[in-house]
């Protein structure tokens, strides 16, 4: 019969793995977050870890912050690239009339 309480030696290899996830399993997970979406999940479990377990995080949860930041950045250029460009309110030319709206779109066709 096994018993279902941790013993003395899982107790001491639990704190060794988790303080080598903290001093580097953490970061190379980070390494491994690829959308934006896993960064910020990883941010937040970290963060419930963090308040509930009072476990310092704060280096790789700043690297992760940074991470976002970055993505994000890179997203917003990614869509300033796109070929659409609202017409300003200046620039805007209103028909004459509807057989002007309808020559305009039926040359479209």
């Amino acid at each position: 019969m096994t018993s279902k309480r941790s013993t003395a030696d899982d107790e001491s290899r639990f704190a060794s793995e988790f303080e080598e996830y903290r001093r580097q399993g953490a970061f190379d997970e980070l390494e491994g977050c690829e959308e934006l979406s896993d960064l910020e999940s990883m941010r937040e479990g970290l963060r419930d870890i963090q308040k509930t377990h009072r476990q310092v995080f704060k280096r790789v949860i700043k690297k992760i912050r940074v991470a976002i930041d970055q993505r994000k950045k890179d997203l917003s250029y990614e869509s300033d690239e796109d070929d659409y460009h609202p017409v300003s309110e200046g620039k805007k030319v209103e028909p004459e009339n509807e057989s002007d709206v309808r020559r305009l779109f039926g040359s479209l066709v």
